[in-house]
């Protein structure tokens, strides 16, 4: 785990960028690392390393913009058509997600029940890379494809015409 770790210190400050780790949160989760990257006001993500499981995950997470999102909520067929082109989006890209609810606890994707937009605070988006094949290419694809899926789900945000909903 150290050679990992040292490698994204490193490949992390090529980038002029600097991994900010939280040791108090580490102890608390019976987690081997966590810390967190800041790209700028509005992008930045999560390293979490789970020595056991020999994975490196890499995380951030969107947080609904919550105008728009009680708009949406007025029109269900919106909410569910967003919900579910962010979804479609992300498992294309090879994201794992998982909806938050306002209470902060992950809300279920059973099937069988529809997701209420309403109840929804944020979206928690992570790839997994594992440490056999850890490598600097794969590391900065996972980076740029956390940030890309903020960018997604904002252009998906931004295709809802605001117009037809007032």
């Amino acid at each position: 785990m150290r050679e990992i770790l040292d490698n994204i210190y490193k490949w992390v400050d090529l980038s002029k960028l600097k991994v900010e780790s939280d040791h108090d949160l580490t102890k608390s989760q019976k987690i081997d690392f966590i810390g967190k990257v800041t790209v700028n006001d509005r992008y930045g993500y999560n390293i979490i390393i789970l020595n056991e499981a020999e994975i490196v995950k890499i995380s951030t997470s969107y947080i609904f913009n919550q105008q728009l999102h009680s708009q949406i909520s007025n029109l269900k067929n919106i909410g569910f058509d967003l919900l579910s082109n962010v979804q479609l989006s992300l498992l294309q890209m090879n994201l794992q997600y998982v909806f938050i609810h306002k209470n902060h606890n992950p809300v279920s994707l059973d099937k069988k029940a529809l997701i209420n937009i309403d109840d929804l605070e944020s979206i928690d988006i992570s790839k997994n890379l594992y440490f056999d094949g850890f490598n600097q290419n794969l590391f900065f694809e996972a980076v740029t494809n956390i940030i890309n899926a903020i960018e997604v789900i904002d252009i998906l945000y931004q295709k809802i015409d605001l117009k037809n909903l007032t």
